[in-house]
């Protein structure tokens, strides 16, 4: 389940520095300012900022303006992606999981309502005392064995998930602390 993960020169810069890789994990937490950064790390603001503005230029971080004078950095959807790879395989597998499960109540929908359409047709002929021509009630259970089948697809995507969930690993992060 190895997925490739493009890196260009940018991105390779910006992470080739320790410090760096410290910024991200600590943004990684929250979104924090310059002072903050500084006093965590015990740099400088001008050499956090330097170091900022590589990891922006890689496309790692982003800027964030708020109202008042402060000026927060967080990470980018890249810079998720890059520290949590493990992220994205969970919201497709729970994705997957939902869409087999609205197939499955959608099935047992169609057997109820295939039910309910044949009771009420039995329940007319015998209240026309049309006895004769009554027909046996007859379910398909095609969109049984669809249910069945979705709800197995549904128990396992969701336990697919589950378990990378758990197993999941700290990509980038794992080498730094």
């Amino acid at each position: 389940m190895g997925e490739k993960i493009v890196l260009d020169s940018n991105t390779f810069k910006a992470l080739a520095s320790r410090t760096r890789l410290m910024i991200l994990k600590s943004l990684d937490e929250r979104q924090k300012t310059i002072s903050e950064l500084s006093k965590i790390m015990e740099l400088n603001k001008a050499t956090i900022y330097e170091h900022l503005s590589l990891l922006k230029e890689a496309g790692l971080v982003a800027k964030k303006e708020s109202g008042n004078k402060w000026v927060y950095y967080k990470l980018t959807w890249k810079g998720v992606d890059l520290l949590h790879p493990e992220k994205k395989k969970i919201v497709i597998l729970l994705s997957a999981s939902i869409m087999c499960l609205i197939g499955c109540i959608f099935s047992y929908i169609a057997i109820i309502k295939d039910y309910f359409v044949q009771y009420t047709y039995a329940k007319k002929m015998v209240i026309e005392e049309n006895i004769a021509h009554l027909p046996s009630i007859h379910i398909d259970f095609m969109p049984l064995l669809q249910g069945g089948l979705f709800l197995l697809t549904f128990t396992l995507f969701f336990f697919l998930a589950v378990w990378v969930w758990k197993k999941r690993g700290k990509g980038l992060l794992k080498a730094i602390t």
